[in-house]
C-alpha cells in the first residue's frame, strides 16, 4: 500500500507525463505548421508592400487621357507601351470592357506612358507623338490616334515612324503643328515622370495597371488579362 507521500507523488507524476507528452506533440505540430505560417506571413507582408508601392501612382486628374465616365466609381489606370504586343491586346480588352462592364458609367480608364526603351526603341517617340496630338486637339483626338496606332502597328518596333504624322492627321491634328511639336521634345519629361511612377509602384513590364475600387482600395493588375477575368475584377471593384 502506498503511503500518503507516495500517493501525492503519483498524482503529480501522471498529469506531468501527460503535459510533457502534450507539449512534445504541440511542439511537433507547431514546427510542422511553421512553413505554412511563414508563407501566410510572407503573403501578408507582400500584400502590404504592394499596397504601399501603389501609393506611388497619382490619382486620376483632368490632365489624364481618359475613356468612360470621369466620375465613375471604379477607375483603371494603365501604364502602356505603344510597341508592346500585350498592350495592343489589352487595348482591345479595355475597349470591350468599357462596352460591357462599364456600360453603366461605373468605369473610367486612363492611359499613361511606360515605354520600355530597352525593348522598343520607337516607343518613346510614339508616346511623345500621342502627347502632341492630345495637346493639339484634346482627349478625343488622343484616343483616335491611339486606336489607329494600335490597329496598325505589328508591335515590337514594327511601325514605320513616317506614319505617325498620318495618324495625327487622321485624328484631326494639323501636320505642320504636329511635326513642330514632335521636334520640340516638350513631352519627354512627362513621359519619363510617368515611367518612373510605374517603376516605383512595382511595374516591371507592360501593361502595368492599377484598379481603384469604389471604396478607394488600390489593386495591381499585371499584364494583359483576358476580358472575362477583367470583368470579374471590375464587378468586384464595384462592390468594394
Amino acid at each position: 500500500m502506498e503511503n500518503s507521500e507516495q500517493k501525492i507523488q503519483s498524482s503529480y507524476l501522471v498529469p506531468a507525463s501527460i503535459i510533457i507528452a502534450g507539449a512534445i506533440i504541440a511542439g511537433a505540430l507547431y514546427f510542422k505548421d511553421a512553413p505554412a505560417r511563414t508563407a501566410i506571413k510572407e503573403q501578408k507582408d507582400s500584400t502590404k508592400e504592394i499596397s504601399e508601392l501603389l501609393l506611388a501612382i497619382p490619382p486620376l486628374s483632368p490632365a489624364d487621357h481618359q475613356l468612360g465616365n470621369p466620375n465613375a466609381s471604379v477607375k483603371l489606370i494603365t501604364y502602356t507601351d505603344l510597341e508592346c504586343p500585350f498592350c495592343k491586346q489589352f487595348h482591345l480588352t479595355i475597349k470591350q470592357l468599357l462596352a460591357t462592364a462599364g456600360i453603366d458609367g461605373s468605369l473610367a480608364v486612363a492611359y499613361r506612358s511606360f515605354p520600355l526603351e530597352s525593348l522598343h526603341t520607337k516607343a518613346v517617340n510614339e508616346a511623345h507623338a500621342s502627347e502632341c496630338v492630345a495637346s493639339l486637339i484634346g482627349n478625343d483626338g488622343y484616343w483616335k490616334f491611339i486606336d489607329k496606332l494600335f490597329a496598325t502597328t505589328p508591335s515590337n518596333d514594327g511601325l514605320d515612324p513616317a506614319l505617325l504624322e498620318n495618324f495625327a492627321s487622321f485624328a484631326g491634328a494639323d501636320k505642320a503643328l504636329f511635326n513642330a511639336c514632335q521636334d520640340s521634345g516638350k513631352f519627354i519629361e512627362k513621359i519619363s515622370k510617368e515611367s518612373a511612377e510605374a517603376v516605383a509602384s512595382g511595374g516591371e513590364g507592360t501593361p502595368w495597371s492599377m484598379l481603384i475600387t469604389k471604396s478607394g482600395k488600390r489593386v495591381p493588375v499585371s499584364g494583359s488579362l483576358p476580358l472575362a477575368q477583367m470583368k470579374l475584377l471590375i464587378e468586384k471593384a464595384k462592390a468594394e
